[in-house]
């Protein structure tokens, strides 16, 4: 889909994420985890919890894992380990000074 347009389109923050939220499914699912992880991480509302997001990519770390897949010679899971460090930095960036003291 046209995911710039949609946000575009967007007139509440609960709107906006659940169009992050489908954007994020949608490139979790064909394997982009980086582009999952940034839109993961620009929800605000909490749905999916932030616990939910962080076990996605930690159970598809140990899945690469046992699959031996991480190609960049680092191990197994390197690939959503690294989505996984991408989704929580870009949520710290995301989350306000009194939400990060939570």
């Amino acid at each position: 889909g046209d995911w710039d347009a949609a946000l575009a389109h967007c007139s509440s923050p609960g709107q906006r994420d659940e169009a992050h939220a489908r954007r994020a499914d949608a490139a979790f699912a064909s394997g982009d985890l980086s582009g999952a992880a940034i839109h993961y991480a620009k929800i605000v509302g909490g749905v999916p919890p932030f616990e939910d997001v962080a076990l996605k990519f930690v159970e598809g770390a140990q899945s690469e894992e046992l699959a031996g897949v991480g190609g960049s010679g680092l191990g197994g899971g390197a690939q959503a380990a690294d989505a996984l460090a991408l989704f929580l930095s870009t949520k710290l960036g995301v989350l306000g000074k009194t939400d990060r003291a939570q």
